[in-house]
């Protein structure tokens, strides 16, 4: 009986060895895990940083075609001068600063992520999603004048032909 004491022995040798070697292996595959993550959302938080400054950005000429758009149909219409006027150049101009808050607020062209942890870039991120939802807002708001404003531009259009 002595052989099987050896054999025992060996086999909890190796089992020992294979919980070490697993417990190694498990180790390097979470910090792996945690360094896929960090990328993943050093990604997103760059891919963020492209689409607020795209809106942003392009929001001081559509603010501009919106208020030519609207100036042009309200003296069409003959209300160059009346509240309506008013209205929406006081809309204009808060909605600028607005978009020059943002602006200034905009992080760097090309900045580097990586010393950030994944609670820093989480936070990044909140405050990229906040920022795009109130520079999205904008946008959508004077897309809408611009097409109430085609609108208005049709019918002006089609009562002057009407008279004419």
């Amino acid at each position: 009986m002595d052989w099987l004491s050896y054999v025992s022995l060996g086999l909890s040798v190796l089992g020992a060895a294979s919980g070490c070697l697993g417990t190694v292996l498990g180790w390097r595959g979470y910090r792996r895990a945690g360094k896929m993550k960090t990328l993943d959302l050093r990604l997103e938080l760059r891919k963020g940083d492209a689409e607020i400054r795209s809106v942003v950005l392009g929001l001081p000429e559509l603010l501009d075609r919106a208020k030519q758009s609207r100036e042009h149909i309200l003296a069409a219409s003959g209300r160059a001068q009346s509240g309506a006027m008013l209205f929406c150049r006081d809309e204009l101009r808060k909605d600028g600063e607005r978009q020059q808050r943002l602006a200034q607020a905009l992080p760097a062209a090309d900045p580097d992520y990586r010393g950030y942890s994944p609670e820093a870039i989480e936070e990044e991120l909140v405050r990229r999603h906040v920022a795009l939802g109130e520079a999205k807002g904008i946008a959508s708001k004077y897309e809408c004048w611009l097409a109430d404003d085609n609108q208005a531009r049709a019918q002006i259009t089609a009562n002057r032909a009407r008279f004419f």
